[in-house]
């Protein structure tokens, strides 16, 4: 079993133009799944959405079924200002929409953030081929064929074919008691020891302000790099299992992790 639906590679990742896009990359994505992204734009209620680069602009709307290509952005919904390399980025799913939203790649208006998320499920269809849901379409059934309980949580000794399945059928695992009260406390301890030691634009961390006005370290990269506990967790056996579960070859000794806090 594998959980990796990925449509492309990294290596195959490309720094493609502005007009490379416009003119070749978007109409040839049209003529492939123009009418699959039209019908997410229909179901959606979207509307068009233009994406405006260095003085040029192109309306993305759906007219009768089809995705339409048009020159300009008079009337978009939803209007995105970017750069190429963002936009680059996003076609070729290097960054999501809402990626690109987080680190202030590109500037929306017309319907706004929430309009502009709300496009990603259709750039998938539209440059991938995969459908945007609509309601009824998906079917999770158990093993006798009635519907599955999504708020199951299972236990390491539960049955792993048991839980492989419903990993196959839902493609999420809830289980509790994988680690200690004690194991945890030593990760929050290390937590806290690395935000303490976190510095304003050291590239490692992230900082946000409180209604105080204060600016707090909120987030530390690659925290298993500064918690020994941490490191020794995502290789123990308890986790490993769990790795090993969608046969993707993954390792908890090559994974990475992020600590965060929400000093609210």
């Amino acid at each position: 079993m594998s959980i990796d639906h990925r449509t492309r590679r990294h290596v195959d990742v490309q720094a493609l133009s502005r007009d490379e896009i416009f003119d070749t990359l978007l109409p040839e994505a049209a003529r492939r799944y123009g009418r699959l992204a039209a019908r997410g734009i229909q179901q959606s209620a979207l509307g068009s959405l233009a994406f405006a680069v260095d003085g040029r602009a192109l309306t993305l709307r759906e007219e009768g079924g089809e995705l339409r290509l048009e020159e300009g952005s008079e009337n978009a919904a939803t209007r995105a200002t970017l750069d190429e390399h963002a936009l680059s980025d996003l076609v070729q799913d290097v960054k999501s929409a809402m990626g690109l939203a987080m680190t202030a790649r590109v500037e929306i208006s017309g319907k706004g953030i929430a309009g502009w998320i709300a496009w990603e499920p259709v750039f998938r269809a539209l440059f991938d081929g995969r459908p945007v849901y609509e309601n009824g379409s998906v079917k999770i059934l158990d093993g006798q064929g009635k519907p599955l309980a999504l708020d199951h949580a299972f236990t390491l000794d539960d049955d792993r074919e048991e839980i492989a399945a419903f990993l196959r059928q839902a493609g999420f695992l809830h289980i509790r008691g994988v680690f200690t009260e004690d194991e945890m406390q030593a990760v929050a301890a290390d937590l806290d020891t690395a935000l303490a030691a976190t510095k304003k634009d050291d590239g490692a961390s992230w900082w946000a302000t409180n209604s105080a006005g204060t600016e707090l370290p909120v987030r530390v990269l690659n925290f298993q790099e500064r918690s020994s506990t941490l490191r020794e967790l995502l290789a123990d056996d308890r986790l490993q299992w769990l790795a090993n579960l969608t046969g993707d070859s993954h390792h908890g000794g090559t994974m990475s992790a992020e600590g965060l806090i929400k000093p609210l």
